[in-house]
C-alpha cells in the first residue's frame, strides 16, 4: 500500500464519495477532470493493494499445503 497508511476499506470510501460527486449538486464540470483523474489513480491504488493482498494470501495456501503434504 501507499505511504498514506489508508486502508483499502477508507480508499474504496473515498471513491464512492468521489463517484457521488458526479451524481450530486455539487457537480461542476470545469472540475469533473480533475476529479475524474483522482478516481482513477485511487481506483488503480485499490486494485494494486488488492492484488498484494491476494498474492499473499496465495503464499499462505501453498505454505498450508506444502505443510500439509510433509
Amino acid at each position: 500500500m501507499k505511504s498514506d497508511n489508508k486502508t483499502i476499506q477508507d480508499k474504496v470510501k473515498e471513491l464512492d464519495k468521489l463517484v457521488e460527486w458526479f451524481q450530486g449538486d455539487d457537480f461542476q464540470l470545469e472540475d469533473a477532470s480533475a476529479t475524474l483523474k483522482k478516481a482513477a489513480d485511487l481506483a488503480t491504488e485499490i486494485e494494486k493493494d488488492l492484488t498484494t493482498i491476494s498474492n499473499e494470501i496465495n503464499e499462505v495456501k501453498r505454505s498450508f499445503a506444502s505443510e500439509s503434504e510433509a
